[in-house]
């Protein structure tokens, strides 16, 4: 398992050589100049669990809201998903759409959104 700590940015000048994070809160200190530690304002330690591939599912779920029809999809040459336009007449895209979107949107968050992101 690997820990995200929020509200500590990566050193500019140097390295950063020691914090100690509380196991039960997941605060965070670290030490000032004259060797005492100190909280560190608004960060915490918090555990990602094991995952795979971590993405943006809000810009996963704005693309999938661009796509209106098939011309808004780019398949291979040799898909022939449909005959265009006699397909179209008999369509499922809107409501393929929805339900994926739906998966989307329920799928397991592991870190949550920034908010200096502004999500």
């Amino acid at each position: 398992m690997s820990i995200l700590i929020r509200g500590l940015d990566m050193p500019t000048d140097g390295r950063l050589f020691a914090v100690i994070i509380d196991s039960a809160s997941g605060e965070v200190m670290r030490p000032r100049e004259d060797g005492v530690y100190a909280d560190v304002d608004g960060a915490k330690a918090v555990p990602v669990p094991p995952h795979g591939r971590l993405g943006d599912i809000d810009k996963l779920i704005e693309k999938i809201d661009g796509i209106w029809d098939c011309n808004d999809m780019v398949f291979k040459p040799d898909d022939h998903c449909c005959n265009i336009p006699e397909d179209c007449k008999g369509c499922k895209w809107a409501q393929t759409k929805d339900c994926i979107r739906r998966m989307v949107e329920n799928a397991p968050t592991i870190i949550e959104a920034d908010k200096e992101v502004g999500v």
